[in-house]
């Protein structure tokens, strides 16, 4: 569900923005109604919010400048502006700003209805596009390091994409730990797979204070690799091991 901050300083508005379509249908909800440019931005940053939707003319901060402040704040936040104004003055400088739309007082229901329609379309294929860059890089990431353990790389391809990655293998001294997970026949490969990925973010979170680089390998084993510029002791590691174990058997 996307969250939206409605910003006017009449009252009147905010509730009958409010109450104008079911915000529910559009996959919308509403995080917050806001009298000024001031309670908008201390809302924005508590309540995860991806729509703004605001009024241009505000006493102390009016809608151009809340608009600049939210993009400041979080530039990934869709804007629609509400006026009672048709001023090309106006739309020229809220369109500069990135605005979705631009819609005049009182506020047509369809016309709100296509724009809300819009930014959320726009919305979701951003973040597929997110989660398939998340996806690929951690495919990648996860190539270079099987490469590395098995010497199938050249240092200088290596440090390369460990930079583009921003994997810090520069350390005097590597243990690698393996922690296997165990599967029942009955469980399928699609179940297998959610667990080793679930369960490499869970040692990956367990181990991060450690300086530890966790990973699948290509048998979908979890690997540790243990790095420093000093020996590591080895009943450090089991510990460390042991708890990222009790981790994931909890979930």
């Amino acid at each position: 569900m996307h969250k939206a901050l409605i910003v006017d300083d009449e009252p009147r508005i905010l509730s009958g923005l409010g109450e104008l379509i079911q915000w529910e249908e559009y996959g919308i909800e509403i995080a917050g109604l806001a009298g000024s440019g001031a309670e908008a931005l201390h809302m924005l940053e508590a309540r995860n919010v991806s729509i703004l939707i605001t009024d241009i003319h505000m006493p102390e901060m009016n809608g151009l400048e809340l608009i600049r402040r939210v993009g400041q704040i979080d530039d990934s936040v869709k804007t629609i502006v509400l006026s009672g104004y048709d001023d090309f003055h106006y739309v020229k400088e809220a369109t500069k700003l990135g605005i979705e739309n631009y819609l005049l007082k009182p506020v047509n229901r369809e016309e709100l209805s296509s724009t809300l329609l819009s930014v959320v379309e726009k919305i979701n294929q951003e973040a597929e596009r997110q989660r398939q860059i998340r996806s690929d890089a951690h495919i990648l990431r996860n190539n270079i390091l099987n490469r590395c353990m098995t010497n199938n790389i050249s240092y200088s391809n290596l440090a390369e994409r460990a930079g583009l990655l921003q994997l810090d293998l520069s350390s005097t001294h590597y243990t690698v730990c393996l922690i296997k997970l165990l599967f029942h026949e009955k469980h399928d490969q699609s179940y297998r797979g959610l667990m080793q990925y679930a369960g490499e973010n869970i040692c990956s979170e367990v181990l991060a204070s450690c300086r530890a680089i966790t990973f699948c390998d290509v048998e979908g084993h979890i690997v540790a690799l243990f790095h420093g510029n000093h020996p590591i002791d080895s009943a450090q590691i089991k510990q460390y091991a042991e708890e990222a174990m009790f981790s994931i058997r909890k979930f």
